[in-house]
């Protein structure tokens, strides 16, 4: 069988496949453009694709022999579920708990690095501007008792909430369910009206879905308090970005710390001119052991799918069946 890797993987992990699979490899660190995929994966009887791969009806359409798609992510957002599934095209990917502490991890790095200053004073320092200590130099905000709003209670969010709940900051969140376990740590369910209007950070944690999609825009950034930070480790078409640049430059919003942003990988042109707003390259999840753990997973399913044995971890299980995989 043959299999296509849209961007380079560890060579431990590709030596596995290479067992099992004829293995062809895009090379280059970016993403293929959509004409550039299409050709790649004309024979390909297997596809392991990155999140931001976009794996469409025409892409799938144009792999004839295409079986399995292999999404090295939880979400499965890049892909056109309803066509695969219709092709009876297997879909795998990787739900796993090392992923939720990992981005909740970065989103409390995103969380100090922004409201202490942390990258200014560091480059203040480099330009050699530091001639000694000062009592208002850098003065920043004091995060104990502060509200932080969560925006999505699943996996990632509650994991956030409970590292920053260490630093004394009071959880209130918005989610379309109540959540037992936060009613009895005394976290708060609000509206999102009142979630932006209270909390002194608010912090995104949704999956994007047609629901989802531009949740946050400039109606919501106008009822967020004054002088509020923002971030967003989920999903980049969550927030308008031009809205929120919007916010920023009226001060409105004191800083912003994205994982994502709307056309990314390309820096966002309303907002990388900012300098209270701070990027990092999509990197929630990458901590050594989640990284490692996502790769072997979705290797060990692939290999399982060759095999002709049951892959453990599947979006679209109604394909088992029809693949004779059960």
């Amino acid at each position: 069988m043959r299999l296509f890797i849209t961007r380079p993987i560890p060579l431990l992990y590709q030596q596995k496949l290479a067992k099992h699979y004829q293995v062809g490899l895009n090379k280059t660190k970016r993403i293929l453009k959509k004409r550039e995929l299409q050709k790649k994966i004309q024979s390909a009887d297997a596809l392991l694709c990155m999140i931001d791969d976009v794996i469409d009806k025409a892409t799938i359409k144009t792999a004839k022999r295409l079986q399995v798609i292999a999404n090295l992510n939880k979400d499965i957002n890049n892909i056109n579920m309803d066509f695969a599934t219709s092709r009876n095209v297997l879909v795998l990917h990787t739900p796993l708990p090392e992923i939720a502490e990992a981005v909740a991890e970065h989103a409390l790095a995103l969380l100090l690095i922004l409201v202490k200053k942390i990258l200014p004073a560091h480059q203040f320092v480099k330009n050699k501007k530091y001639l000694g200590w000062g009592s208002q130099l850098f003065l920043n905000d004091k995060l104990q008792g502060k509200t932080l709003g969560i925006i999505g209670l699943g996996d990632i969010g509650n994991a956030f909430a409970q590292k920053a709940s260490c630093l004394g900051l009071k959880i209130i969140y918005f989610d379309q369910e109540t959540k037992g376990f936060a009613k009895k740590i005394g976290w708060e369910k609000v509206s999102l009206k009142n979630l932006l209007q209270k909390s002194d950070v608010v912090s995104v944690h949704l999956p994007l879905n047609k629901k989802t999609k531009y949740f946050l825009g400039s109606r919501e950034f106008a009822l967020m308090k004054e002088g509020s930070f923002f971030i967003n480790t989920s999903r980049s078409k969550i927030v308008d970005d031009k809205a929120l640049a919007s916010a920023c430059r009226k001060k409105k919003i004191a800083g912003a710390a994205l994982d994502v942003w709307e056309k990314e990988p390309y820096l966002s042109k309303y907002l990388s001119s900012l300098p209270h707003v701070i990027f990092t390259p999509h990197m929630g999840s990458a901590t050594k052991e989640a990284r490692g753990k996502m790769l072997q997973t979705l290797v060990d399913d692939l290999i399982r799918f060759v095999q002709r044995k049951t892959p453990v971890n599947v979006a679209n299980p109604q394909v088992l069946k029809l693949q004779k995989l059960i």
